[in-house]
C-alpha cells in the first residue's frame, strides 16, 4: 500500500511540474542509495515529512552548508535548525507556510544571508557512528555503576 501511495504522489508531482512548465527546474530521481552525490548540487534542502526522527539527511545538508526548510515538529529539527541562521522552520501540515519559507530561503540563499558554518557545532558527532557508540557505552557504564 505504501509503495502505491508513493507512486501516486510521484505521478501527481510529475504532472504538476509539467503543467506549471517547470521541467527544467526539477528532476524527480525516485529512491536513490547515492543521494549524498546530489547534495553538492542543491541550493536548498526541504524536509516536510511529518513522521521523522532526527533525519540524517537534514544533518548532512547542514554540514554541507545547505540551508534547510523543515517543519518544527519532525524529530529534533527544531533543535538544529535556527531560523534565519541555517534555514527556516514551519508549522506542520501548512503548505502555504512551506511555500513561503521555501521562497524566503531561496531569496536568502541567493543573497548569501545564511551563516551555516556557525550551525556545525555538534552536528559532526550526530553523523559519526563511533561517537554514537561511545556515548551509548558511556550510558551503559553509568547504568552498571549505579547498581
Amino acid at each position: 500500500m505504501q509503495s502505491l501511495v508513493r507512486v501516486s504522489c510521484a505521478l501527481h508531482c510529475k504532472d504538476l511540474i509539467v503543467e506549471l512548465g517547470l521541467t527544467n527546474q526539477f528532476q524527480l530521481c525516485g529512491f536513490r542509495e547515492d543521494s549524498a552525490n546530489f547534495l553538492g548540487a542543491v541550493d536548498l534542502f526541504v524536509c516536510s515529512s511529518l513522521w521523522e526522527g532526527l533525519p540524517l539527511a537534514v544533518i548532512e545538508a547542514l554540514l554541507l552548508d545547505i540551508p534547510v526548510v523543515s517543519d518544527a515538529t519532525s524529530g529534533g529539527n527544531s533543535e538544529i535548525i535556527v531560523p534565519g541562521e541555517n534555514g527556516e522552520l514551519i508549522p506542520p501540515s501548512d503548505p502555504e507556510a512551506l511555500a513561503t519559507a521555501i521562497l524566503l530561503a531561496l531569496e536568502k540563499t541567493n543573497a548569501h544571508q545564511y551563516r551555516n558554518a556557525r550551525s556545525r557545532n555538534g552536528l559532526e558527532t550526530l553523523t559519526d557512528p563511533g561517537s554514537s557508540a561511545r556515548e551509548f557505552d558511556d550510558v551503559l557504564d553509568r547504568a552498571v555503576s549505579a547498581d
